[in-house]
């Protein structure tokens, strides 16, 4: 914490940057079991973005599991550097009535970026 305060004295940006990207490690090492902790680490260095309000998200249950059919989400913090993205999805039971909010841990390489946000500004 004293870390990210000083690093918003001189750059709040960067300081956003680094608390979404730590806690999305802090996440996925701590909130899944542990043979996905497993793969997920053995890349050696690894780096998360996270997203945890879904805009529009389509999901079903199946056997082990959620199946995330489609979904958009916003402002996704760090996913240009990152080699996994853990996004909220929305859980719903049998009869499709919303019950509960989950997370999914997504390799980057299964996530279609939509570059629609310039955070700079348009280019002149």
């Amino acid at each position: 914490m004293d870390v990210v305060v000083e690093l918003g004295r001189g750059d709040g940006s960067a300081a956003w940057a680094l608390t979404i990207v730590s806690a999305g490690i802090w996440m996925a090492a701590t909130l899944y079991p542990k043979h996905v902790v497993d793969e997920v680490f053995s890349g050696g260095n690894f780096r998360t973005a996270s997203v945890l309000a879904p805009h529009k998200v389509k999901t079903k249950r199946v056997d082990g599991g959620v199946l995330i059919e489609e979904g958009s989400w916003s402002f996704n913090s760090g996913v240009y550097r990152a080699q996994w993205d853990i996004l909220s999805i929305p859980i719903f039971d049998e009869s499709g009535q919303f019950i509960d909010s989950g997370s999914a841990l997504i390799p980057i390489s299964q996530v279609t970026l939509l570059h629609d946000w310039d955070t700079i500004g348009p280019a002149r």
